[in-house]
C-alpha cells in the first residue's frame, strides 16, 4: 500500500532528540512523536513491537501474523516543528503473487486509532488529514 492517507501537523510538543539524525539522514526527526505515538497506542491495547530509525524518520512497527504493518513519522520538509504520519502494510513478493492479502481492514483500524490520537497531541494545530 502507498501511504495514500496520512496526516500532517504542527506541534512545538516534539523536538529532535540530540545525535537524532546520525540514526536517519541529516535533517531528519521524529524520534518522540514515533515514541509518543507507540505509547499512546499500547495503551489502547495496540501491539506495538517497537520503534526504528529510517533513513527518512522513524517507524512504528505493529504486531500482525500475515504482513508487515507501521506507521511512518516524520519532520516536514526540515521541519521542527511540523510532523507527518501515515500508515503502511508490505506484504512479501510471494504474497502479492499468489495470495490475495486483505491489508484495508487492519490499516483502517490501525488508522482510526490514529485519527484519535493526533487531536490529543499537547500543542496540535493545523491538523491536515489527507
Amino acid at each position: 500500500m502507498s501511504p495514500s492517507i496520512g496526516v500532517t501537523f504542527q506541534s512545538d510538543y516534539f523536538s529532535p532528540v540530540p545525535g537524532e539524525n546520525e540514526e536517519t539522514n541529516p535533517g531528519r526527526y521524529g524520534k518522540e512523536s514515533a515514541l509518543w505515538l507507540a505509547e499512546e497506542l499500547r495503551k489502547i491495547s495496540v501491539s506495538v513491537e517497537g520503534v526504528r530509525a529510517e533513513d527518512f524518520g522513524w517507524i512504528i512497527l505493529v504486531s500482525h501474523q500475515h504482513f508487515l504493518l507501521w506507521l511512518g513519522c516524520g519532520n516536514v520538509g526540515g521541519s521542527t516543528d511540523e510532523w507527518h504520519v501515515y500508515p503502511v502494510a508490505e506484504s512479501s513478493l510471494i504474497q502479492r503473487v499468489f495470495q490475495r492479502l486483505d491489508t484495508k481492514t487492519d490499516t483502517d483500524t490501525l488508522w482510526q486509532h490514529v485519527r484519535k490520537l493526533i487531536p490529543q497531541i499537547p500543542a496540535v494545530k493545523n491538523i491536515v488529514w489527507q
